[in-house]
Order: C-alpha cells, then sequence, then structure tokens
C-alpha cells in the first residue's frame, strides 16, 4: 500500500495488504482520523492558551508527522492548515518578542537608574523585583537577545560591585572603630583603679569624650568591649559616689544654685503631674518639656546631669501612663467599671504592645543607620543618630519599668484575692 506524493512529500509505502485491497484501505483511511483528531486537539488548545507562542514546537511535530503518518487522507489539507496556524504563530511569537524587547529594555532602564543608588537596603528590594520581572518576560528576537541580556547584567553587576564595596567599607570601618573603642575600655579599666579620685575622674571624663566621637558600630561587635567600658564606669563611680559619702554633701554655691532653680520646678511639677495621672497631665508635659529645651543644658554644673536625667524619666512616665490609659478608655470604654485586677491585666496588655512596638521600631532604626555610606557620613551624622537612639532607648526603658510595676501589682491582687 502506498500514498502518493503531496507538496514535497514524496511517495511513500505506508503498509502491506492483508486481507483485501478494500479492506487494506478502510484500515488506512480509518487511521488518518487519528492525526485529524490530533490536528483539532491542537487547534483547540491553541485557542484555549494565553500563551499561544509556546505551542509552536508541537506544531512543527505535527508537521513532521504528516510526512511520516501511515494513513490514507487528505494530508494537503491538513498539511496546509498547519501551515496557516504556523504563520500565525509566527506573527505573534513575532508581534510578542517586540513587546517583550520593549518590556526588558524599560527594566534595564530602571536598573540604570538604580545601579548608582546608594539607599542599599530599599533598592536591594527593587533589584529583586526587577529580575523576577525579568525572568517572566518572554524572549526576544535572536539578533536582539545577546546586547538586552548584557545590558541588564550589568547593570545589575555594577550594583552588586557597589554594594559591596559599601559594605566592605563599612566593615573595615567598624573595625577601625572597634578598635579605637578597645583601647577605650582598656584604659577605663586601668583608670577606675587609680588612687587619684581628682585625676581619675578627669580622666574618665576624657575618655567618655573620645568614646563618644568613635561613632556606631553593630551592636553585637561592640558588647563585649562596651561590657568592659561599662564595668570599668560602674566601678568608677561607686568609688566616687563613696568618697563624696565620706566627705559628707556639698552644697552649690548660691549662684549655681539660682541657675538650677527653674529645672527644679519643672521637675517638680512632673512629680505632682505624675501624682494626678490618670486625669490629663500630657499636653502640661509636653510645654514643660519645650520649657526645659528653651533653658538650655548646663553642663559645667555637675548636678545637672542628675535633674536632666530625672526630669526626662518623669515626662517619659507621663506620656506612658497617659497613652496607656486613652488607648485603655478606647478599647473598653467601661473598664473603670471593671475590677482593679482586670484593669491592670488591660493595661498590662496594652503596654505589652507598645514595648514590643518600640523594640522593633529601635531594630528598624539602627538596620537603617547601618545602610548609610560611611564615606558620606561622619561623626556629626553618628552623634545625631547616637542622641535619637538615645531617646528611643529612654523611652523603651520607661516602658518596660511601667510594665513590671503593673506586672508586680496584678501578682499581688492575685495573692491577696487568694
Amino acid at each position: 500500500m502506498f500514498l502518493k506524493s503531496f507538496l514535497h512529500f514524496p511517495e511513500r509505502e505506508i503498509g502491506i495488504v492483508k486481507d483485501s485491497d478494500e479492506s487494506a484501505i478502510q484500515y488506512f483511511e480509518n487511521r488518518f482520523g487519528l492525526i485529524e483528531k490530533k490536528i483539532v486537539g491542537f487547534f483547540e488548545a491553541v485557542e484555549a492558551a494565553e500563551n499561544k507562542g509556546s505551542h509552536l514546537q508541537k506544531l512543527l511535530h505535527l508537521k513532521e508527522l504528516c510526512g511520516n503518518f501511515e494513513a490514507l487522507g487528505d494530508f494537503t489539507g491538513v498539511y496546509e492548515r498547519l501551515i496557516k496556524k504556523e504563520n500565525e504563530l509566527d506573527e505573534l511569537i513575532a508581534v510578542n518578542r517586540t513587546k517583550n524587547l520593549a518590556l526588558k529594555q524599560a527594566l534595564i532602564d530602571e536598573m540604570n537608574l538604580l545601579k548608582t543608588s546608594s539607599d542599599w537596603l530599599n533598592v536591594a528590594d527593587k533589584v529583586k523585583e526587577i529580575k523576577k520581572k525579568w525572568i517572566r518576560i518572554g524572549p526576544v528576537e535572536k539578533e536582539a537577545e545577546e546586547e538586552v541580556e548584557k545590558a541588564f547584567k550589568q547593570n545589575l553587576d555594577t550594583f552588586f560591585k557597589r554594594r559591596q564595596e559599601f559594605y566592605d567599607a563599612r566593615n573595615q570601618l567598624n573595625v577601625i572603630k572597634l578598635q579605637k573603642y578597645d583601647v577605650l575600655a582598656k584604659k577605663a579599666s586601668e583608670v577606675c583603679i587609680w588612687p587619684d579620685m581628682r585625676k581619675a575622674g578627669e580622666e574618665f571624663k576624657k575618655i567618655k569624650e573620645d568614646w563618644r566621637k568613635v561613632g556606631l558600630v553593630p551592636k553585637k561587635d561592640l558588647d563585649p568591649i562596651m561590657k568592659m567600658y561599662k564595668e570599668s564606669s560602674a566601678a568608677l563611680t561607686a568609688r566616687v559616689k563613696e568618697y563624696k559619702k565620706s566627705r559628707g554633701p556639698r552644697a552649690l554655691p548660691p549662684h549655681l544654685a539660682a541657675i538650677l532653680e527653674p529645672y527644679k520646678k519643672l521637675i517638680g511639677r512632673t512629680e505632682e503631674i505624675l501624682l494626678e495621672l490618670p486625669y490629663g497631665g500630657d499636653d502640661e508635659s509636653r510645654k514643660m518639656y519645650d520649657q526645659w529645651k528653651m533653658l538650655g543644658p548646663q553642663r559645667t554644673i555637675s548636678d545637672f546631669r542628675d535633674l536632666d536625667s530625672q526630669f526626662k524619666v518623669n515626662v517619659a512616665r507621663i506620656l506612658d501612663i497617659y497613652f496607656m490609659n486613652r488607648i485603655a478608655f478606647k478599647r473598653t470604654p467601661n473598664i473603670l467599671r471593671l475590677p482593679l485586677k482586670e484593669q491592670i491585666k488591660i493595661k498590662i496588655g496594652i503596654m505589652k504592645e507598645l514595648v514590643t512596638r518600640d523594640k522593633e521600631n529601635i531594630e528598624n532604626f539602627e538596620n537603617n543607620f547601618a545602610a548609610q555610606n560611611p564615606n558620606s557620613k561622619g561623626n556629626s551624622f553618628d552623634k545625631v543618630f547616637g542622641s535619637k537612639l538615645n531617646s528611643q532607648k529612654r523611652n523603651l526603658d520607661s516602658k518596660q519599668k511601667l510594665l513590671t510595676e503593673l506586672e508586680g501589682q496584678y501578682e499581688q491582687l492575685g495573692q491577696q484575692i487568694n
């Protein structure tokens, strides 16, 4: 049994007649129905597909099958249908590849802008998204493929090379800073045991000034050195207290006491407000904080540091209590009608949320600083950052103390009930 030549396919043998010519012809005509079924199924799959161009390889396989499938039928018609569909897919693929080229060029342009950025954290996330988009975009025309891939890779390489150089520079800078901290900490451990208290105090004051000038480094790297430094500071402070105690109280000269009087009045008012809470006080405490800043620091007066610390602790506590109560009343309007233990339980939950939030804010603040280019920031920047960080830590400490007090009250009430 032979199939006549069609189109560019030569005449070929498709099988052997076993019974009769009629039965053989019927058999091979029936077999033609198989390839027709494949073609119909293929066309339906193409129509349903979102990415129609992906079916081109299957179409080429069906065209090849027409040249060797053992059957009798209208192979010319089938093949021409496939040719027509192939032309349609080629046109669609050409259009898609043109679109793909435009999409990839847009990503190249976007990367070209980002590659020189020093906002490492935010830009790194954007670069990841761009890379994902690039992978999802289909191919472009072969003649343009090498050029766009090369351009995209060059922009990526430029960004990642600069980022690596930044982190290398930052790490090197951190090494230098840590070495300075280590020298100062060791010096502090020596100074804290000097027999001459006056000289020890003056020298430690210089060490503190030098310590502030070094700048910020990752907390985990500084912790061991900081522990040694704090131990020395605590030891010297204890010696100074004992020394002052042995000498008895020392009154400030009248003119210095007069300078500190406005500060003491503000502290006194904050203590009055703490007794009045939870009935207001937040607006007044904020105004007093502004007044305190307007008065300015008195760094030359030794007693001022304790006053400054006490005032800021009081204000932070006022604001924390007020804010806690405001949230409690908002969430539970009838809170005052509840048993005291239940009221405290609600406030404990609020304070735990606020403590967690403050810890996350501090961590984010430190991470954002870590992402800044050390070559564009100096010690003045470190000092501003350190001041803000200390303020955030002071606020966190205030909330943690308030939480501890509430938990103590709650536990005490539980014991009384039992």
